[in-house]
């Protein structure tokens, strides 16, 4: 837990006898030492305040109270404890946009969501070739990231990538709270900045129908064996409320109590939970020896993947293989779809949504926070739906 205190710095004697009364902050074994610009020699304070000199005391009182807020703004998640934020704070040094970026990605990180502690780095490494000097919060205005984007696309971005990093950048700056007059993109209070909706190409369906489903399910795997790990990760996430890929490798056998699997959402943070319904629990006891296993599906080891790194590159690794064979699974059975691992959770909303359910229970059982992030999911029924809705008339 870092620590900061007034100290009488014995270790450095100045010419007149005294030492300098600095301030110690600590974290772990590492120290930092800086200046209050204050001097006294041992005789002359009483603990840390001087003897005969209110008004230094007053001093030191205000530089008491600064560190008791200084240190209480440090959260080990919210806000983890830096040497360098501690100097900014103490000093009052304007915060630039690059220094809150690199400790957003810090605070990402140390909260292990390394997933998206890549993505936010991933704009930082963009914005640093694009900007070779330090970025401060009123360089970003509709200009630099017209100049941004142009730098994007002459280094072969395409929209899809562009729109991803404005996103991400816009996302940084809304977390940074900065005043209507300041903020570069389009809203209710700037109509005129910077629109990143133009870069937003038109999403491709992301749901297989119920004939679909139905071919993956039959799928033989006497026939096919080496798909059997795409197959069976496809229909559990399907049947498991669109759990997807990452949560899915997470599952230990403490998610599972009472016939539902519970556990938190590695995106959100939220606590999620389905019934573990008759197909997918076969899926466990026939293929990954369940209840024998400490992981479900056995992606991740407990004794190799231990740090959240490890566990990050492990699921990307093995993700990259689950959607090669989920194009193969495509192929074999005749679907003329790009399926990757999204599919499973979208066909899911979909199919509900096709069979009469309605948006407000689907948003339920995706645990979305709110009904417009359901609502992207649902608006997306492709002409196939639509015609097939139709002729349910006939």
């Amino acid at each position: 837990m870092p620590k900061a205190k007034i100290i009488l710095f014995k270790s450095k004697t100045l010419s007149d006898g005294s030492h300098p009364i600095m301030i110690r902050c600590s974290n772990g074994n590492s120290r930092k030492y800086y200046s209050t610009k204050l001097k006294a020699k041992p005789d002359d304070l009483f603990g840390m305040r001087f003897k005969n000199s209110p008004r230094k005391n007053k001093v030191l009182n205000k530089i008491d109270i600064k560190l008791t807020d200084l240190m209480e703004a440090f959260h080990p998640l919210t806000n983890p404890f830096s040497f360098e934020k501690f100097e900014r704070a103490y000093k009052g040094k304007k915060q630039t946009f690059s220094t809150f970026l690199d400790e957003k990605i810090e605070t990402l990180s140390k909260s292990g969501k390394v997933g998206n502690s890549k993505v936010y780095a991933d704009v930082r490494n963009t914005l640093k070739r694009f900007h070779k000097n330090e970025i401060s919060f009123t360089d970003i205005d509709k200009r630099f990231l017209k100049k941004f984007v142009s730098f994007m696309q002459e280094n072969g971005n395409q929209n899809a990538t562009i729109y991803l990093k404005l996103r991400t950048l816009r996302a940084v700056l809304n977390d940074a709270e900065l005043k209507p007059e300041q903020y570069p993109f389009k809203n209710q209070y700037n109509p005129h900045g910077f629109n990143i909706a133009e870069y937003k190409g038109q999403s491709r369906p992301r749901a297989l129908k119920r004939d679909e489903i139905e071919k993956i399910k039959n799928l033989d795997l006497r026939k096919y064996p080496h798909l059997s790990t795409g197959k069976n990760l496809f229909m559990f996430s399907y049947w498991g409320r669109g759990i997807n890929y990452t949560d899915m490798a997470r599952l230990t056998i403490d998610n599972f109590r009472d016939d539902h699997i519970f556990y938190l959402r590695k995106k959100t943070s939220k606590e999620t939970e389905f019934k573990l319904l008759a197909p997918a629990y076969e899926i466990l006891r026939d293929f990954y020896n369940f209840p024998n296993s400490f992981y479900l599906f056995q992606i991740l080891d407990e004794n190799i993947h231990i740090t959240e790194q490890q566990k990050f590159d492990r699921i990307q690794k093995k993700l990259k293989q689950f959607n090669k064979q989920l194009k193969e699974i495509a192929r074999v059975c005749g679907i003329d779809k790009e399926i990757t691992s999204y599919f499973a959770r979208h066909s899911f909303a979909s199919n509900l949504r096709f069979e009469g359910v309605s948006d407000a229970v689907i948003s339920e059982l995706l645990n979305h926070a709110d009904a417009s992030t359901t609502k992207l999911y649902l608006d997306s029924f492709g002409k196939e739906y639509l015609d097939e809705a139709q002729e349910r008339l006939i």
